[in-house]
């Protein structure tokens, strides 16, 4: 039976005109779990508990459509056709290919399990706002999340997460839901010149090309054939000396530990390419929350997308080294602080001011070699929620696929008193070609402050 409101109709949920910036597939992560429960039971204890989950919550069990009747041409709401938690988990049982402990002994490289085994068909569903698979290994589990983007960004994922941990240990999941989840008045309001040409990682499509004609499930990210990926791990300690390097006494405003850490990487990456003197300059974008960027602030615990792209971090080719990593975290905290409420407002009207919204979608990215973009899930505390007796703590996150050159990605702090997860400390996997990902192996710079996993 679909879900209906108080006065009987069915469920429909309006999506924000932000969400449609958003690329139009699903954010996946691969969360390791180490347990020696049989899998029927787990099984049955997800299930159950993404049930319990998809009544109090019926966004995650339903579809991403066009809004009918909707205030703007192409505006997308989740909507009918809605499904089951016993439709929208699948399972797979990978026991003999796979085992929990050989992994973790590796440190859990990015290309531990085979990525075509452990993901739900996207492709098939891609209108599903969820999808969950259960991968059982030897002494543990992948548990498999993708939450449509549209609907949700990194904030919102965290948010589910921690829903369906609820459900899973035995507590009531519904006491965590608020209306200011789904509440998306404060982003309906733009204000400024709203002039789409001021913003440029929108990309306007031809009306032919509009989503309300043509069904894409693009990623909007270029990638090489021979890019390769990297887990690089930070310890507390290392972080500590690597956020002194990059603050200078009279470096205003402050630095954070986000800041060094990508004006590191960054720069290193940047001279592993070994870019000749015909590429002038370097170009570093990265997501930023824009929820407490706003006036007033919106609650961190708003699921939809409040996500922006820094676009001014850009630096000469010959500037761009280790030895200069204070310049380079003062550009990057210049890019951050210029996503201001101001600012936040004049993209709402540039994109509200869209005749079509389906016309609309993210610029893209490529790194022509030389560029670098990153995005964040440090902020989300995956490794505190208790998912219950039979499946614990998550041990750790990793992102189901190989990143495209010049892209990484901060997993979530790894917190140093929780036993059985290894010294504290974040860890980022970072796409680059494969000989420059050789050559940054030998960067003594960056060596100093990172293990290789």
């Amino acid at each position: 039976m679909e879900p209906v409101n108080e006065r009987g109709e069915c469920f429909v949920h309006q999506l924000a005109p932000l969400d449609h910036t958003s690329p139009r597939i699903h954010t996946a992560k691969l969360v390791y779990f180490c347990t020696n429960e049989n899998p029927d039971k787990i099984f049955i204890t997800l299930r159950d508990a993404l049930a319990k989950s998809i009544s109090a919550f019926p966004i995650i069990g339903g579809s991403v459509g066009l809004m009918k009747q909707a205030p703007r041409l192409g505006t997308l709401a989740v909507q009918a056709p809605f499904f089951t938690a016993e439709e929208v988990l699948t399972k797979k049982d990978l026991r003999e290919t796979y085992d929990y402990e050989a992994i973790r002994k590796e440190d859990f490289p990015a290309d531990a399990v085979d990525f075509k085994l452990v993901v739900p068909d996207l492709g098939a569903n891609h209108s599903r706002v969820l999808l969950v698979q259960a991968n059982f290994i030897h002494g543990g589990l992948v548990l498999t999340v993708a939450v449509h983007h549209n609907v949700v960004d990194e904030a919102g994922i965290f948010m589910i997460m921690k829903l369906l941990a609820s459900y899973c240990r035995g507590d009531d999941g519904s006491l965590l839901i608020k209306p200011e989840w789904t509440d998306i008045t404060p982003l309906l309001s733009g204000k400024g010149t709203g002039r789409l040409e001021d913003h440029p990682e929108y990309k306007l499509r031809s009306a032919e090309d509009s989503a309300t004609r043509i069904t894409t499930y693009q990623e909007y990210i270029a990638g090489k054939g021979t890019t390769a990926s990297a887990i690089l791990f930070f310890s507390d300690e290392a972080l500590e000396r690597l956020k002194k390097a990059a603050k200078r006494v009279e470096a205003v405003p402050w630095i954070s530990t986000n800041d060094a850490l990508c004006a590191l990487v960054w720069s290193c990456a940047t001279a592993a390419r070994k870019l000749g003197e015909d590429v002038p300059y370097s170009m570093f974008n990265m997501v930023v929350d824009g929820r407490a960027k706003m006036d007033p602030p919106m609650t961190s615990e708003y699921i939809g997308n409040v996500v922006f792209v820094t676009t001014r971090s850009i630096l000469s080719i010959p500037s761009l080294d280790a030895a200069n990593i204070a310049d380079t975290a003062l550009n990057i905290r210049a890019s951050v602080l210029a996503i201001n409420d101001e600012v936040i407002k004049d993209k709402i009207a540039a994109v509200m001011g869209v005749d079509d919204i389906g016309r609309l979608a993210p610029g893209g990215y490529s790194s022509l070699g030389r560029h670098l973009a990153c995005t964040s899930w440090a902020g989300q505390p995956y490794y505190t929620l208790d998912w219950g007796k039979e499946l614990g703590g998550v041990k750790r996150l990793r992102f189901p696929k190989t990143l495209s050159d010049g892209i990484f990605v901060i997993f979530p702090r790894i917190p140093a008193d929780n036993a059985g997860l290894g010294e504290g400390g974040i860890e980022v996997q970072i796409g680059l070609d494969k000989a420059v990902l050789e050559r940054l192996r030998g960067d003594k710079a960056l060596n100093q402050y990172v293990q290789w996993r």
